[in-house]
């Protein structure tokens, strides 16, 4: 991509040439598309009954060969788990699935992308569900340049990018909107209301590693890694050698090993690069400001996805959301792929007396009263004797993280309403010059901690 080529010159050059950067990239990623897609939203408005026509009648619908509607493309382990319990999947075109309270149909993204969005169904990958979620909600705009589409394909087909690690290299996964559902419900990954990314993006994984069964169970860091292009590496809690006094946290390096049996198959090495509880604070808010990294993180445990007393779930993967140091308070925003349960039960949780006593912070955050919505909050110094690895992903940022919001759900009109506000966030609020003038580049060394400078240090 051009926007990620421009981040390897020269900051003296992009300073230089910034007023014609910033206009071709304002004019390139929000100008053309929203011409373009205008035109295409006309031209199916005054014909949308015989378009509809002629795709489904004439044969035009897109039906992908290469990852078929049937068992082979489920696996065999979930294929035979199904059938054991009196019931097989049932393929169901977009167009049949009807979105949450409402009869109006998917689109491929509904008023943004958000963490909200995602929720795990009945399929073991909440290290792709986390590290989607994670994406979703700390930095949308790297999930939207996944999709080589800008709205629903009227054909069913849909183009997703993903990193190939054994080759080094992005490829295109090609896929159709035929959906394995039960009941009419999707059955793995399901959004949480009427956006159609999410179910695509687990399809395109699930196609990339030969079937929904080949991603049940693994790393978030292969998930990161695979969504991302970006360098990627886990920091695990070390037993602490004396009572009372928080462990310490070792970096360890994934070595991905894909083979043609196995696209995901890791092994993690452990560095001599150790940080003291206090000072990995300032790590984590470090990669949380500024939108420097994605992470997520995990219980360790002998029963896979066990309810632990506190709330939380054991071998479970989590999305770090947040991070925050304000008012002498440390608190991290953390959120269950599953949209619901698993929450902290200590202290900082929904409901708990923390938020009455600590207003400023409570309007701070916009944090709501919600205990079954899988998003919660805890204190740095709990989540350092609960947690026992975050992985980290180090972000690249660039002219390619900005894309156009066609709004599907206003119509003709969803392109312009798109197209002024892309426009005044990139030329007011200095969104252009943060991504064209002045990325940032992923870093294969962990970036210095940072302390809190004012009474507010928030994200």
């Amino acid at each position: 991509m051009m926007g990620e080529s421009v981040a390897e010159w020269p900051l003296c050059m992009r300073i230089v040439l910034s007023p014609l950067l910033l206009l071709w990239f304002g004019t390139r990623v929000y100008v053309l598309p929203c011409i373009g897609v205008a035109m295409q939203r006309m031209l199916r408005c005054c014909c949308r009954g015989f378009l509809r026509h002629v795709c489904c009648g004439c044969g035009l619908t897109f039906t992908d060969t290469s990852f078929p509607a049937t068992d082979k493309s489920i696996g065999k382990e979930l294929t035979h788990k199904f059938k054991a319990a009196g019931g097989g999947v049932e393929w169901k075109r977009a167009d049949l699935i009807k979105a949450r309270d409402d009869d109006e149909p998917f689109h491929l993204f509904n008023k943004g992308v958000k963490a909200e969005d995602v929720k795990q169904g009945a399929l073991g990958d909440c290290w792709l569900v986390a590290a989607m979620a994670t994406l979703a909600g700390t930095m949308p705009g790297a999930i939207k340049k996944l999709f080589g589409n800008s709205e629903r394909s009227y054909r069913g087909k849909y183009k997703v990018r993903l990193f190939d690690i054994t080759q080094d290299r992005w490829r295109t996964i090609t896929v159709d909107d035929n959906i394995p559902t039960r009941h009419g419900n999707p059955i793995f990954a399901k959004p949480n209301g009427k956006e159609l990314w999410v179910v695509l993006l687990e399809k395109a994984v699930a196609k990339f590693c030969g079937s929904y069964s080949n991603i049940a169970g693994g790393f978030e860091a292969w998930g990161l890694k695979v969504l991302t292009g970006n360098h990627v590496w886990t920091f695990r809690r070390l037993k602490s050698a004396r009572p009372g006094k928080p462990g310490q946290w070792r970096r360890y390096e994934f070595l991905f090993k894909p083979s043609a049996d196995n696209k995901r198959d890791a092994s993690s090495v452990g560095t001599e690069e150790v940080h003291e509880s206090d000072k990995f604070w300032g790590v984590l808010l470090t990669y949380a400001q500024g939108r420097k990294g994605a992470m997520c993180c995990s219980i360790t445990g002998p029963v896979s996805e066990r309810v632990r007393k506190d709330g939380l779930i054991e071998n479970h993967a989590y999305s770090i959301m947040r991070a925050i140091d304000m008012h002498g308070e440390q608190l991290i925003q953390i959120r269950n792929p599953w949209g619901k349960k698993g929450e902290w039960k200590g202290r900082w949780a929904d409901g708990t007396s923390e938020w009455k006593t600590s207003p400023l912070i409570s309007v701070a955050v916009g944090h709501e009263n919600n205990d079954n919505d899988g998003t919660f909050w805890m204190c740095w110094e709990d989540f350092r004797e609960v947690w026992m690895e975050i992985t980290i992903c180090s972000r690249s940022t660039d002219a390619s993280d900005l894309a156009l919001d066609v709004h599907e759900d206003l119509g003709c009109p969803g392109p312009c309403v798109g197209c002024l506000g892309g426009c005044f966030g990139y030329w007011c609020l200095c969104r252009g010059c943060k991504h064209v003038i002045c990325p940032t580049k992923s870093k294969e060394t962990t970036r210095k901690g940072r302390k809190c400078t004012g009474l507010i240090c928030c994200v």
